[in-house]
């Protein structure tokens, strides 16, 4: 007989048990796996919430903003002839309309490319 190891013995491999340790293993490593897709799911959610918020914050300052100079604008331009006044009102409105359609042309790209530079990080 040689000393040597020869690898598994058949008699080893047909042991019930020794196949229910195997089987157990197997569905430990599925369950923890499993665990694993939910856990990053519930990260992908949640970062995808967070996108969502900081970009309406932002789009909000940026509104605010924009107001705040076309009310700037109106109140400015209130003192000289009304026909300037009323050019200089639909022009900015027909700007900020512009702006709007943009945007709302634009905001599932900006967030889905918000959301990759998020879920790559």
């Amino acid at each position: 007989i040689n000393a040597e190891y020869m690898g598994p013995r058949l008699s080893d491999c047909l042991c019930p048990m020794a196949a229910t340790t195997g089987v157990q293993r197997l569905l430990e490593a599925e369950k923890k796996a499993a665990e694993v897709i939910n856990e990053a799911k519930k990260m992908r959610a949640m970062k995808m919430k967070e996108a969502r918020t900081d970009a309406a914050t932002e789009i909000g300052k940026f509104r605010e903003k924009k107001q705040a100079q076309f009310d700037e604008l109106i109140k400015n331009k209130d003192g000289q002839s009304d026909g300037a006044g009323a050019d200089l009102e639909k022009q900015l409105q027909k700007d900020l309309s512009g702006m709007q359609q943009l945007f709302d042309s634009r905001k599932e790209v900006v967030a889905e490319s918000l959301f990759k530079l998020i879920a790559s990080a």
